[in-house]
């Protein structure tokens, strides 16, 4: 079995306990692993609306991971390309982003990607550089790297990207994975790191997730989630908050796990835990089984979903919201076009997903 000594992050649960907002701010979730609770997606949402992405030779797309909007476009990262594509905001084809290769502007592989809207640009993250085009598809810079990237968004300090560094071997014939907050300016120079975590193995192996949304900029702050795919014998079950360059421990899952984590076969998994003002959202696994939980923190209800919320607005079935922009409170869900003839009108089962906007609630009013 594989050996886990002490992560820096639950180190970080105990120094964070002395700060103004910590151990006694912690908001706890509790979570009925056994116990599934249905919920409409029109109890949580003000206005879904569909896009028909434009489908043709140059633009197919098959298994979409990550949507961002600007005002006048929709970028849309493609995990089977793997590519970035730019669609206007009716779904119209404009073009795709950057080009597969190895050369300067060109791209071998994918992570992710995130829009600066400030200079009107887009950075895409491939698994040894960040790479920075402008909306009219202009190359403009790119900037190596040596970690995995997991996440990046663009806040007013400029783009925040978390990251994983796999294999270190220590002194002591331990493997090390690390993980940091990077800060990055809107040139693409790095300018302020943070530890996120460390985690001790006995062996050199990593493992990764390909849809991960682990930072969440919304009105109130920045908030990070970092997981470890690995088997460890405890629970990565806290989602923390950025307060003055420090990470405090902000929603605790409690999932009342006990005697199954000991089992690899049996443990529970988070994958994602991120936010809107209102709801929170953690994908996680259980006996090898995928749920989708959301919490209200307004009636501190919570509801665990085995398949998804259930779309009773167009009836496309269960469905799992993902961040679109989530100071603005919008999510979105994909569907294949194949399940939604009879259900959109013109829509052809050979033509691309189909991309569902949400606009969350957010006040008590909402639900009036």
């Amino acid at each position: 079995m594989t050996k886990v000594f002490i992560s820096t992050l639950l180190a970080l649960l105990f120094l964070s306990s002395c700060s103004n907002e910590g151990k006694d701010d912690l908001k706890i979730i509790k979570v009925e692993k056994d116990k599934l609770v249905d919920l409409d997606l029109s109890d949580i949402s003000v206005d879904v609306k569909a896009i028909i992405l434009e489908t043709s030779d140059s633009c197919l797309l098959s298994h979409i991971m990550k949507v961002e909007q600007s005002d006048s476009f929709l970028f849309v990262f493609d995990f089977s390309g793997p590519k970035v594509l730019q669609f206007s905001s009716d779904g119209s084809y404009i073009k795709k982003i950057g080009n597969k290769g190895r050369g300067p502007g060109e791209y071998p592989n994918l992570r992710t990607f995130a829009l600066d809207k400030l200079n009107k640009q887009i950075c895409i993250a491939t698994s040894k550089k960040l790479m920075a085009y402008s909306y009219t598809g202009a190359f403009l810079k790119e900037v190596g790297h040596n970690f995995l990237v997991e996440d990046m968004t663009y806040t007013d300090d400029g783009l925040k990207i978390l990251t994983t560094g796999f294999g270190a071997r220590e002194e002591s014939g331990t493997y090390v994975h690390t993980k940091y907050l990077y800060t990055l300016n809107r040139d693409l120079v790095f300018t302020d790191s943070l530890l996120v975590s460390k985690s001790y193995f006995d062996g050199n192996r990593g493992a990764d997730h390909p849809m991960p949304f682990l930072i969440s900029d919304i009105e109130d702050g920045l908030y990070i989630y970092a997981p470890e795919f690995l088997y460890e014998p405890f629970l990565r079950d806290t989602l923390f908050k950025l307060i003055d360059n420090t990470l405090i421990p902000y929603t605790k899952y409690d999932f009342g796990a006990g005697k199954e984590m000991n089992d690899p076969r049996k443990s529970i998994y988070i994958k994602n835990i991120y936010k809107s003002m209102r709801y929170s959202f953690m994908e996680f696994s259980y006996k090898r089984t995928a749920y989708f939980n959301v919490h209200d923190k307004i009636s501190n209800n919570t509801w665990n979903l085995e398949e998804g919320i259930t779309d009773d607005i167009f009836n496309t079935g269960a469905v799992t919201l993902r961040p679109l922009e989530e100071k603005s409170d919008l999510f979105f869900f994909t569907k294949d076009a194949y399940s939604l003839q009879g259900i959109i009108d013109g829509i052809h089962e050979d033509d691309n997903p189909v991309l569902f906007i949400v606009k969350l609630k957010y006040t008590y009013e909402d639900q009036l």
